[in-house]
C-alpha cells in the first residue's frame, strides 16, 4: 500500500517514508541511507548531470571513500528501479550521472496526524540533511584571499573558513559544502562563476584578509552566483593577540548574517511561484516569514503550508521542527481550540523530528522547553537543553530555547547571560522579537522589572501581536510602577484574547518559585485583565 506523500517519476513510485522504491513490475526495494540520500540528491537535481565529486561532497561531507561508494549506490538505484533502470538513471563518462524523469506533481498533503513514523531506526546520520523532492539551496565558504605586505599564513585563512562552515553545518540548511572541498578552490578577482560551478554552489562566502603587522581586517560578502548579485557584506578589525579568542565569536556572528540572507533571497524566489510547484523547503520558508508576522490568518496559512510541505517530505527533520513550533506557538498566542489535542501533536511530531535529526539542537532545545511550559518536567527538560547547548553554544534559535527554562527555574544571571548573546548574535533574525521576549522573562525572573518592561516594550514595538510578551510586560509594567502603561497595553491584549483572565494564564507560568507567579498574576489583575 503506498504510503502518502510518494513520489513519482519515471514509472516509479518512491515511499521517503519509508525509504522504499516500487518498481514498474511491482517489485519493492528497500533503499539504504546513502542510497536513500543519493536518490534525494539526484530527484532534486533530475534533468542536471551530477558530478561523482559533487554526489561524495553532498553524500559523505568530510568523510573520505573512494568512487566506487558512489557506483555502488548507483547500482543499487538502477536495480531497484527495475527493467529500464539504465535508461532513466543515465551514466555520462567523465561528467557524471543524470535522473532523466522529473518527479510529478507532489501528492495533496494528508493532515500530520496521517504521516507515518519512519519505520526504520536510522543509523547512518551523515545524509540526514539531503532533502527529497526540495531544491535547498547549496552554500561555499571560499577561502578568504590574503592581501597585505606580510607572507601568506594558510593556517589563518583556512582556519576562518573552516570555522565559518562548520558554524553554517550546524543550521541544517542551507546545504554546506564542505571545508576540505572548498578551501582547494582559488578564485581569480572576481570571476565567481567557476568557483560556483566546480563546488555545484548557488552561493559564495568570500572574503580578503588584510595582514599588516599585528593588524587584521576581514572583508566578507555573499554572492549570489545565479544572478551575480552581492547580498550581504561585512568586515572585521581586530588584532593578532585578539585572533583565537575573537575567531569563534567573529565565526558565529558572520553565519548568522548569512544564513538569513540566504533565506530571504530564496524566499524573494520562492514568491513568483505558486505554493502548489514549491518543494519542502521553500514552502518551509514562505511559512517562516508568515508566522513571523503573528496576524492569525497568515499564522493560519502557515500551518497549511507546513502540512502540505509534510506531504511532500515527512522525512524533513527541520520541518517537523517547525511544525512542532508553529503548534507551540498557536497554543500560547491564544489561538488553540484543542489545548490538549494541540499538545498531543507538538509531542509527536517533535519526537518525530528527533527521530530523524537526533543531533539537532534546535529541535532539542524546543522540546526542552516544551517539557518545561507543558509539563513541569524539569528534569527531562534540563537533559535536553543541556544535550542542545552542548551541540551548538553558538546557536541563536538553540541559546534563545534555553533562557525560560533557566529563568523559571531561578538561574536568572545565566539566563539573563544567554538571553544577551542570542540577541548579539542575531541583528537581522525575523524571529528577533522572541529573543527580546525570552531576555524580558530573565529579567522579570531576577526582578529587574523596570528593564524587563523595557524589553518587553521593544519586544512589543518589533511585533505588537505577540500575546505571550504582551501579559510578561503588562505585569512586569506594574512591578515596576507604571501601572497606567499597563492598563494601555492590557486593553490592547483583551481584545486580542476576550477570554483570557489572569489566575488561568498565572497557572501556565511555570515559575518554580511561587512568589514569582504571584507577582505576574497581580500585575495582569492590577492592570484590568480579570481574574
Amino acid at each position: 500500500m503506498r504510503a502518502s506523500g510518494s513520489i513519482r517519476f519515471g514509472g516509479i513510485s518512491f515511499d521517503p517514508v519509508r525509504g522504499v522504491v516500487l518498481a514498474a513490475n511491482g517489485s519493492e526495494t528497500a533503499l539504504r541511507a546513502k542510497t536513500l540520500a543519493l536518490l534525494g540528491l539526484l530527484l532534486e537535481s533530475a534533468g542536471r548531470v551530477v558530478s561523482s565529486d559533487e554526489i561524495l561532497d553532498r553524500i559523505w561531507g568530510d568523510v573520505t571513500v573512494t568512487p566506487d561508494s558512489v557506483t555502488q549506490c548507483i547500482g543499487e538505484l538502477r536495480r531497484a528501479f527495475g527493467p529500464g533502470g539504465a535508461e532513466l538513471l543515465k551514466t555520462l563518462p567523465r561528467r557524471g550521472y543524470v535522473l532523466t524523469a522529473a518527479p510529478d506533481a507532489p501528492p495533496s498533503a494528508p493532515a500530520l496526524m496521517e504521516i507515518a513514523t519512519p519505520e526504520v531506526e536510522i543509523i547512518d546520520r551523515s545524509a540526514d540533511r539531503v532533502l527529497i523532492a526540495a531544491s535547498m539551496p547549496t552554500v561555499a565558504v571560499l577561502r578568504p584571499r590574503w592581501l597585505g605586505p606580510d607572507p601568506e599564513e594558510p593556517w589563518l585563512t583556512e582556519g576562518i573558513a573552516h570555522d565559518i562552515t562548520e558554524i553554517l553545518t550546524r543550521f541544517r540548511e542551507p546545504v554546506v559544502i564542505s571545508s576540505n572541498s572548498s578551501r582547494l578552490i582559488g578564485v581569480e578577482g572576481d570571476n565567481f562563476s567557476e568557483a560556483a560551478q566546480k563546488l555545484s554552489a548557488r552561493y559564495l562566502v568570500t572574503s580578503v584578509l588584510r595582514c599588516s603587522g599585528e593588524r587584521l581586517r576581514l572583508s566578507i560578502g555573499l554572492e549570489d552566483t545565479s544572478s551575480g548579485a552581492r547580498l550581504w557584506s561585512d568586515s572585521v578589525n581586530l588584532r593578532r593577540e585578539e585572533l583565537f579568542d575573537f575567531q569563534d565569536e567573529a565565526a558565529s556572528r558572520i553565519a548568522h548574517a548569512l544564513v538569513p540572507q540566504i533565506a530571504a533571497a530564496e524566499l524573494r524566489c520562492s514568491l513568483r511561484r505558486p505554493p502548489e510547484h514549491l518543494g519542502a523547503y521553500h514552502l518551509l520558508l514562505r511559512a517562516r516569514e508568515m508566522i513571523a508576522r503573528l496576524d492569525r490568518e497568515s499564522f493560519t496559512e502557515a500551518g497549511r503550508l507546513l502540512e502540505h510541505a509534510l506531504g511532500i517530505d515527512a522525512g524533513y527533520g527541520n520541518l517537523h521542527g517547525a511544525y512542532a513550533g508553529w503548534l507551540t506557538l498557536r497554543m500560547f498566542q491564544g489561538w488553540s481550540n484543542d489545548w490538549a489535542g494541540d499538545k498531543a501533536l507538538m509531542e509527536k511530531t517533535a519526537k518525530i523530528a528527533l527521530r530523524l535529526d537526533p543531533d539537532n539542537a534546535r529541535t532539542l532545545s524546543l522540546f526542552g522547553h516544551s517539557r518545561t511550559i507543558m509539563e513541569r518536567d524539569y528534569t527531562s527538560s534540563e537533559t535536553l537543553l543541556n544535550q542542545a547547548f552542548a551541540l551548538a553554544p553558538n546557536d541563536v534559535e538553540t541559546l534563545s530555547w534555553t533562557v525560560p527554562t533557566l529563568s523559571y527555574t531561578g538561574q536568572t544571571e545565566e539566563a539573563i547571560r544567554r538571553a544577551q548573546r542570542a540577541l548579539s548574535l542575531s541583528p537581522l533574525d525575523p524571529f528577533r522579537f522572541r529573543h527580546e521576549h525570552f531576555l524580558s522573562i530573565a529579567l522579570f525572573s531576577g526582578d529587574q522589572f523596570s528593564d524587563a518592561a523595557d524589553w518587553g516594550l521593544r519586544c512589543h514595538e518589533r511585533n505588537p501581536n505577540y500575546t505571550s510578551n504582551l501579559r510578561v510586560t503588562i505585569a512586569a509594567l506594574v512591578a515596576a510602577g507604571s501601572k497606567d502603561k499597563a492598563t494601555l497595553l492590557a486593553n490592547q491584549l483583551m481584545i486580542m484574547q476576550p477570554n483570557l483572565r489572569a489566575s488561568e494564564s498565572a497557572g501556565r507560568m511555570p515559575f518554580c518559585i511561587e512568589a514569582k507567579k504571584q507577582v505576574y498574576k497581580n500585575g495582569l489583575i492590577q492592570a484590568g485583565i480579570p481574574e
